[in-house]
């Protein structure tokens, strides 16, 4: 999270590299690419879980937190 939080692309790459999940959600329902502070960060994120199912590439993308809101909603809030 902290790492596509601070829209660090480098570091969010390497962590996808090394297993981490894209998917996993924090105590108000965001996954990290709800928190993703670019767009190049979110990209690295959508191409992690396209990689494996473009299906699940398009739910974490649509995947909405306890506010309601997507994450593209927040990319664009």
């Amino acid at each position: 999270f902290y790492a596509a939080w601070k829209g660090n692309p480098h570091v969010v790459k390497a962590l996808l590299a090394a297993g981490a999940d894209p998917t996993i959600r924090d105590n108000f329902g965001n996954t990290a690419l709800h928190v993703c502070a670019n767009a190049a960060c979110m990209q690295l994120m959508l191409e992690a879980v396209a990689v494996n199912n473009a299906t699940s590439a398009r739910a974490l993308a649509m995947a909405f937190n306890k506010h309601g809101n997507s994450a593209m909603h927040t990319a664009y809030a």
